[in-house]
């Protein structure tokens, strides 16, 4: 007697998920022993969509995972310039089984087509910033808190008038790093006594 199982997908709508997990929590309670046993269904977490992430990401013909939109999404959240682990612990608590390996394709991958900037700062781990404006950051030396520096104009404009360049020389890109004490810190500081003297 041999029995072919045939395995099959089966699509569940999402108030039927939202069903199963009650019932299997209300069995589960029942058969629980010590604590032990627990089930937690996960949700696919819900983002919504972003037209700049979509054409950006659409552009160059790469796949909109959930995993590139969750990091997307934390750097667009909260413009704070964060280093990538931080940018997977902020993730990890969207989506639990995401990895920092996947992290840091989905940032290399969003700094390349443009989507973020890579801001390096001495010999500290590498930050990412949303602010795609032309900017540059100040660089708190106590705390280590990074802020975006607004350009009253353009600062590619006043290139020749702010530096002395080579003959023939032609500025593609620039990184303005100013570094110094924040305000928290600048109160708390000795400099800033020395400063105001």
């Amino acid at each position: 007697m041999n029995q072919r199982v045939s395995l099959q997908r089966i699509y569940i709508q999402p108030f039927e998920i939202s069903l199963i997990r009650t019932i299997l929590n209300w069995v589960l309670d029942r058969l629980e022993v010590g604590g032990i046993l627990r089930l937690h269904l996960m949700k696919k977490p819900h983002v919504p969509s972003s037209p700049a992430y979509e054409s950006a990401m659409g552009r160059d013909g790469l796949r909109l995972t959930p995993q590139r939109r969750q990091v997307y999404e934390v750097l667009m959240h909260k413009r704070d310039h964060p280093t990538a682990t931080e940018v997977f612990l902020r993730v990890q608590k969207r989506m639990p089984s995401i990895s920092l390996a996947t992290v840091y394709n989905c940032l290399e991958t969003m700094v390349g087509n443009g989507l973020v900037k890579a801001v390096h700062v001495d010999r500290e781990p590498t930050r990412f910033c949303a602010n795609l404006q032309d900017h540059g950051h100040f660089h708190c030396t106590e705390c280590g808190h990074i802020s975006d520096i607004e350009f009253s104009e353009s600062p590619k404009t006043k290139i020749p008038q702010r530096w002395t360049l080579p003959p023939g020389f032609l500025v593609t890109q620039q990184d303005i790093t100013l570094r110094g004490l924040c305000p928290a810190c600048g109160e708390n500081s000795s400099i800033h006594a020395d400063a105001l003297s």
